[in-house]
């Protein structure tokens, strides 16, 4: 039996999913929200600082990911430094819809149709830099696959990188 759900069998990886989907539900991350907004006023002032200190706007955000745990974030800079025109839309979305910092709640984030393009921008960032250590794995189907321009038979396993 396998005990992490990328391994696992199809049954032992919907025992294992079910077991953690409470904790990642929306009322119990709504629960953690003062927990949460805490640190994120933390990191925000540590930047702040950094950028007004004597860096003079140099920081090493890397420094920053480490007390992070969400992985994402490194892949979502990534994607937005790499695409300034990106980056510059998730900011005039995320000001047009608060006008203070206040306004940005877990809640308010969440909304349906709220930040519609900063989703589809976290979307592809974890699609292009997934959060794990290895590759998913595939199987392919009953009539096998086209995969990069080449046929592979039915039923057979790969680890594909979603990067393009």
């Amino acid at each position: 039996m396998s005990f992490t759900p990328i391994g696992a069998n199809q049954t032992d990886h919907t025992r294992i999913r079910k077991l953690f989907s409470h904790a990642f539900s929306d009322s119990a991350l709504l629960e953690q929200e003062p927990l949460l907004t805490i640190y994120f006023k933390l990191l925000i002032s540590k930047l702040k600082e950094q950028i007004d200190g004597p860096a003079q706007g140099r920081v090493d955000m890397m420094a920053y990911y480490n007390f992070t745990t969400f992985d994402v974030i490194g892949g979502v800079t990534y994607f937005m430094l790499q695409n300034p025109a990106v980056l510059h839309r998730v900011q005039k979305e995320v000001r047009e819809t608060f006008k203070k910092e206040d306004d940005i709640t877990l809640r308010s984030v969440s909304t349906p149709s709220s930040l519609t393009y900063m989703e589809a921008v976290l979307q592809e960032s974890l699609r292009c830099y997934p959060s794990i250590p290895a590759t998913l794995p595939r199987i392919t189907g009953p009539e096998g696959a086209l995969i990069d321009g080449n046929y592979v038979p039915a039923k057979v396993r790969r680890n594909l990188s979603f990067r393009i």
